[in-house]
């Protein structure tokens, strides 16, 4: 992702990824999840801390900045290598957030020991198509547990998770609350007088609050809502809740599906997928999924399953041990319309791990499993993939970092 590219090139994708906001905002051009936000056909992969266009055959450079060395901790960019490892990015469809672990010289001091934090976290916001438009919105300091995404937006603000101990001197029952900064900058508030265990997930559209103790024997969702502070519970024809998800203004519940183990024990669950309806109740949409994301208006995942194809030998970080190798989906896309419930089926030569939908291509990567298993090697490399009407897949071009 740290590549530079040329101004020709700035100014085209400038034209490509400007879109009416308003309009994104209507049609679904932008979504969040725990693992991926899109605006205008770019796709943020938090789980691979790569950015894509595609419109593109290079990862997409956040930085518009030409000349910039990305390494200056007295500036701002959104590529500098004072992040510390993954960032998480989120959107309203106008600006991109970024919540980072932030390791700049001269940021703040740990209150305790004096020295620099080692979990200082920062917030900040760009627009992706402008150079020199960075912005600060919160430092704060925080302590290590993290599940699901940090933080989100919605409204006019932006919501996090601020960590603490309740014994500080001992380091244990770590909780965090829920605090918020304005979009436009703000002093930072506290946003429900309540404590949640770091398992908790969280995503909010400003008014309701969707919480999930990961840790539960059987993960609920509770909805919150601070307007009226009456609160209720999902939990889809009582399965355990995966995650939340806002989309084009409908709330999905991903719940715990069918329940698959290797040879050794190991055990995948895939996701069954409903509609949260205004009147309280559930809509099933999708059963067995798996790799669940909404783009463009639908709802995308493979089906779930799980295939034995062979056992090599790999090197685990270690030393060479033997690796079973399976399949965990069918191999196979579907994309399905939440509103009308039609669907659509692409099979390519290789099973496709879908990523994202972005200018017409899907974002996938392609692992052909019998090669797999034979050599050990697998590919990781990210394709853009035509989808055809009667459900073949061309596969168009890489998309290298």
């Amino acid at each position: 992702m740290k590549k530079y590219l040329t101004i020709l090139l700035a100014f085209l994708l400038l034209c490509m990824v400007c879109g009416c906001t308003e309009q994104a905002a209507d049609t679904g051009n932008y979504s969040n999840a725990n693992l991926y936000c899109s605006v205008n056909d770019l796709l943020f992969l938090n789980d691979w801390d790569r950015v894509m266009h595609g419109a593109l055959d290079t990862d997409y450079s956040l930085c518009r900045d030409p000349l910039c060395t990305h390494d200056k901790f007295d500036e701002t960019c959104p590529e500098s290598t004072w992040f510390f490892a993954n960032n998480w990015y989120q959107t309203d469809g106008e600006r991109v957030f970024m919540d980072v672990y932030d390791q700049r010289p001269g940021i703040e001091y740990h209150s305790k020991t004096g020295q620099q934090a080692p979990m200082m976290r920062t917030i900040y916001s760009f627009d992706p198509t402008e150079p020199d438009n960075m912005t600060k919105l919160v430092e704060y300091e925080t302590t290590g547990a993290l599940a699901g995404l940090p933080f989100c937006a919605a409204g006019e603000y932006v919501y996090y998770k601020q960590n603490r101990y309740l014994d500080p001197d001992r380091e244990t029952d770590e909780v965090f609350r829920i605090m918020r900064v304005k979009k436009t900058r703000s002093a930072p508030e506290e946003v429900l007088d309540r404590d949640f265990p770091v398992s908790t997930v969280f995503v909010t559209d400003g008014e309701r609050f969707f919480l999930t103790d990961t840790n539960a024997q059987v993960p609920v969702c509770e909805i919150y809502d601070s307007e009226s502070g009456e609160s209720a519970v999902i939990s889809p024809d009582g399965k355990g809740v995966v995650q939340t998800v806002l989309y084009a203004g409908d709330v999905y519940i991903l719940a715990k599906g069918t329940t698959r183990t290797t040879r050794e024990g190991t055990p995948f669950t895939s996701s069954d997928v409903y509609r949260y309806e205004d009147d309280g109740s559930c809509t099933l949409l999708a059963e067995n999924t798996w790799g669940v994301r909404f783009f463009d208006g639908f709802l995308w995942y493979t089906p779930a399953d799980l295939i034995y194809y062979g056992t090599v030998m790999a090197f685990n970080g270690i030393e060479e041990a033997p690796l079973d190798i399976y399949a965990k989906t069918t191999g196979e896309l579907v994309r399905l319309d939440p509103v009308s419930g039609e669907s659509m089926t692409w099979k390519a030569d290789a099973d496709i791990e879908f990523y994202g939908y972005s200018a017409g291509y899907a974002i996938a990567q392609l692992t052909d499993y019998p090669a797999y298993a034979e050599t050990g090697e697998r590919d990781r490399s990210f394709y853009k993939l035509e989808l055809h009407d009667d459900g073949t897949v061309t596969v168009k071009g890489e998309i290298t970092p």
